[in-house]
């Protein structure tokens, strides 16, 4: 015959040892967790640095079309050429007006 308490004993180991059992399967499950969150991490830095050195280049890429422009349009209004006289006057109005022809009073 069984002593009871030994029973109690070996019934409490094995709850231990289930215990300790579904323990271990959080821990790894929480490992397995952590692991995938880091390769996340990892690929979410990569994307976020090619992301940065392609706005980089971008950035680079508008300032030497901005600093070309800039040069182009130096080198085209020094190419300008003087208007004819003609055209001179057009753009270039007298700083006098030009007289009134007729009184306002004379129109019937």
């Amino acid at each position: 015959m069984t002593d009871p308490a030994d029973s109690a004993i070996r019934q409490a180991i094995s709850y231990q040892g289930l215990l300790l059992g579904h323990h271990k399967e959080l821990l790894e499950d929480a490992t397995d967790a952590m692991q995938m969150l880091h390769t996340n991490i990892a690929a979410l830095s990569s994307q976020a640095r090619a992301q940065a050195t392609s706005t980089e280049r971008s950035l680079e890429t508008l300032a030497a079309r901005a600093t070309n422009t800039n040069l182009n349009m130096q080198t085209r209004s020094s190419e300008l050429r003087p208007l004819p006289a003609q055209m001179a006057r057009f753009f270039n109005p007298p700083a006098e007006p030009p007289p009134i022809l007729f009184a306002a009073s004379s129109c019937p």
